[in-house]
């Protein structure tokens, strides 16, 4: 089994009060998340991992703009075109309150919702793998959320939990 994982994209971010830094070191503080994530879809694909999972905080904010989000897409459809899944859950940056808001993603991708699901998914190796996770819906939450998700899924060969 192969994959990439990676969370705190953090894209849109503004990175503020770089108001004395020089223009040309601003620039590349400003592009930085959008390069990282080019370069994470280029391994990925290279890599031909069996999926990516993208855990929390893809965006700086709850509203990211519309370039950020365009960015993610543009992305994500590299990896749909190169037949790697993507599994997403949103954070308590990027929380989702209003799912019908949010931008129509390749059919690649998997959002989690707000309550622990596991989704499975077959390797190219034939591994089973089980993966469990939840998305925000609120920046701050108070009740214990481990406590619901599963305990290792047996029919799986591996299970990922994502917090």
């Amino acid at each position: 089994m192969k994959f990439i994982h990676a969370g705190d994209l953090h894209l849109g971010n503004p990175f503020g009060g770089l108001s004395i830094t020089p223009s040309w070191l601003k620039e590349k503080l400003q592009t930085a998340t959008q390069i990282a994530v080019h370069r994470l879809v280029d391994d990925a694909i290279v890599a031909a991992v069996d999926f990516v999972v993208l855990a929390g905080d893809s965006f700086n904010t709850t509203t990211p703009d519309a370039r950020a989000q365009l960015d993610l897409i543009n992305e994500l459809q590299r990896l749909a075109d190169a037949k790697i899944q993507v599994y997403i859950i949103f954070g308590n940056h990027d929380f989702v309150n209003d799912w019908q808001r949010l931008p129509a993603f390749p059919e690649n991708v998997t959002l989690f919702p707000a309550d622990v699901t596991t989704y499975h998914l077959q390797t190219a190796t034939h591994e089973t793998v089980a993966i469990s996770g939840f998305s925000y819906t609120q920046r701050h939450i108070s009740t214990d959320q481990v406590v619901k998700f599963p305990v290792k899924d047996t029919t799986a060969d591996w299970h990922i939990g994502l917090y």
